[in-house]
C-alpha cells in the first residue's frame, strides 16, 4: 500500500482521504471490502497532527490478503513516518 501527503489549503485545518483501489486488485465484493476497511482504519486513527493536509491511499494487491489489524498498524506506521515533526510534507 502506498501513501501519499499532500499539503492541504492555508485556510483551514482539516483533512482529506482518497482511496484509490485499481480493477486489477479482485472483484468489486473484494475491492469495496478493502474501502470499507480502509475507511474504518482513518475513522479509528487517533491523529493529533496540526495543519490541513490530503492523504492518498492507493491499494496494491498485498492488502486482498491483509486483515483489519495488519492494515491498521501498516497505515499508523506510515502516517507516523510521513507526517513527523522532522519530516516536512
Amino acid at each position: 500500500m502506498y501513501l501519499y501527503v499532500l499539503k492541504g489549503s492555508q485556510d483551514a485545518n482539516s483533512v482529506k482521504i482518497g482511496i484509490s483501489i485499481s480493477k486489477k486488485i479482485g472483484s468489486s465484493v473484494e475491492r469495496n471490502r478493502i474501502r470499507r476497511v480502509l475507511k474504518e482504519v482513518f475513522r479509528k486513527l487517533d491523529v493529533n497532527y496540526r495543519g490541513s493536509f490530503e492523504l492518498l491511499c492507493i491499494a496494491k494487491k498485498d492488502v486482498c490478503r491483509a486483515n483489519f489489524w495488519d492494515i491498521k498498524k501498516e497505515v499508523e506506521e506510515d502516517l507516523n513516518s510521513l507526517l513527523s515533526p522532522e519530516n516536512k510534507y
